[in-house]
């Protein structure tokens, strides 16, 4: 159940839009002189690899606080030896994997990382810029306050005082049943199920998730958390993550619409900023802190991506192992085929396959494929 909740999000997002994307829009760019480093499990291994039995998400934390410490000792340890100061460190990881993401890396420096027989890899850092269709030329979220000012507060007439009729202009073009308060995508997806009393959860690798009457948001500050330096906070200045949350889990409360799985905990890890850019390592950074925090049977939704047609699988080995590694652990990754009119293969992240892994790519409501939509070029146009 939980998984299907989180693949509609992917899905729901993108639904009803026509348009179609430029590839090079969402072409990750290299950044100059950051690399991210990952560290091989003869040098530490992660804390992934110690198991937690039980069910308290802090806990989960705290048992692991000293083997952490000392893994993260180990690592200033390595990078004192390399002469790499601590300002040239984004941040050191240590759970999901062990490694680090670094900046102002000159030439020498690089190649002393590339010859360190303890380094498994070192791959350069990209930004990434998120563009959605809806989110760019769809006129309800151009014009609608509720989404373009602020989508927490649900002043909007829509939502709050106009009584719910086929003549609304949200409820027709998202085709929201006036009784039960689902869209078509979320009836497509299965139908609107109770989630309230799960103790498993949805984490958003996102925009941020706002506090809002309809949703179920961790409020705990140690677990919704930022890894945008200059926000630094896990509420949404953009309105996506909070729109995903809102189709994978808005209460059924006779407010608004009803989600997936109506109720359920949602968890803001925001890797991307207002304006939809981050890194590959901002996402490494979110996937470690789930595998921090995360339990078995919890989704991680990563409705983001970068498109290049030079690229694969396998072409950022951190970021594959980081996902690899959560799925391994009993967490579902639900993803993004991504919104470039081409081959999925070439859509990072979307393109990693494993266990517990799913990508979903975009239908229209008559279950077509969306245009914009990449998809499985083995099956030409076919869904992935």
């Amino acid at each position: 159940m939980i998984k299907r909740i989180a693949i509609s999000c992917l899905l729901l997002i993108t639904v009803f839009y026509v348009g179609a994307q430029n590839p090079d829009a969402t072409k990750p760019k290299q950044i100059p002189g950051q690399f991210i480093v990952i560290m091989k499990p003869s040098f530490e291994a992660p804390l992934s690899t110690i198991a937690f039995a039980g069910t308290d998400r802090m806990q989960k934390e705290k048992d692991k606080a000293d083997k952490r410490d000392v893994k993260m000792k180990h690592v200033a340890g390595f990078l004192k030896a390399k002469g790499i100061s601590s300002s040239n460190v984004n941040l050191v990881f240590t759970d999901v994997m062990v490694g680090f993401s670094v900046k102002n890396v000159s030439k020498k420096l690089l190649a002393a990382l590339k010859a360190d027989t303890s380094i498994l890899s070192v791959s350069p850092d990209f930004e990434i810029q998120f563009v959605d269709p809806i989110f760019q030329t769809d006129p309800i979220f151009q014009v609608d306050p509720i989404f373009q000012v602020d989508p927490i507060l649900l002043v909007d007439p829509i939502f709050q005082a106009d009584p719910i009729s086929p003549v609304d202009p949200i409820f027709q073009v998202y085709e929201i049943d006036t009784v039960t308060r689902q869209s078509v995508a979320v009836r497509k997806a299965g139908g609107s199920t109770d989630g309230s009393k799960k103790s498993s959860a949805i984490w958003f690798l996102d925009t941020g998730i706002d506090p809002h009457a309809d949703l179920n948001v961790e409020s705990n500050k140690q677990i919704a958390v930022s890894f945008i330096m200059s926000e630094p906070t896990s509420r949404d200045f953009n309105g996506h993550g909070t729109h995903c949350a809102g189709i994978a889990a808005a209460k059924d409360n006779k407010l608004g619409i009803t989600g997936v799985s109506a109720g359920a905990k949602v968890i803001p890890v925001k890797v991307l900023d207002s304006t939809g850019k981050g890194t590959w390592s901002s996402l490494i950074f979110g996937l470690n802190h789930v595998a921090t925090f995360g339990l078995p049977g919890d989704v991680v939704n990563i409705s983001l991506g970068g498109y290049d047609s030079s690229s694969t699988e396998n072409s950022e080995p951190a970021l594959r192992a980081a996902i690899l590694n959560l799925a391994d652990n009993g967490i579902f990754i639900c993803m993004s085929a991504g919104n470039s009119r081409g081959n999925a293969a070439f859509n990072l992240p979307g393109s990693i396959n494993g266990k517990n892994i799913f990508t979903t790519a975009a239908i229209n409501a008559d279950n077509s494929q969306a245009s914009y939509s990449n998809y499985n070029v083995d099956n030409k146009r076919e869904p992935v």
